[in-house]
């Protein structure tokens, strides 16, 4: 029993040492730029990709927006073409005296 308390003891000896240690090496100002450094890359690339996601979003949207709009001038074209040809209203509809 008393060498298993000696070998615990020896053990948070040792685990207390190597906390010193690290906490040293973690407040060394190298150190803490080096995370800073690392944390402020991720964010950037995380910033980066988001906006960069949003503005394709709004691009594909605009161009489905786009497309509509043409095709939808498309129809108001042969809509007018195929009314030119037919030779505009019709006198019975009683609309071709109306400006």
């Amino acid at each position: 029993m008393l060498d298993a308390v000696k070998d615990a003891v020896e053990v948070l000896i040792k685990q207390k040492a190597i906390q010193k240690r690290l906490a040293k090496v973690l407040a060394h100002p190298i150190t803490l730029l080096a995370i800073a450094t690392i944390f402020a890359t991720i964010a950037g690339v995380w910033l980066t990709n988001y906006y960069q996601e949003r503005a394709w979003v709004r691009e594909k949207q605009f161009e489905a927006f786009r497309h509509g709009f043409d095709e939808g001038l498309k129809l108001v074209d042969e809509l007018s073409e195929a009314m030119g040809k037919l030779g505009g209203i019709p006198e019975s509809t009683g609309l071709s005296g109306c400006r």
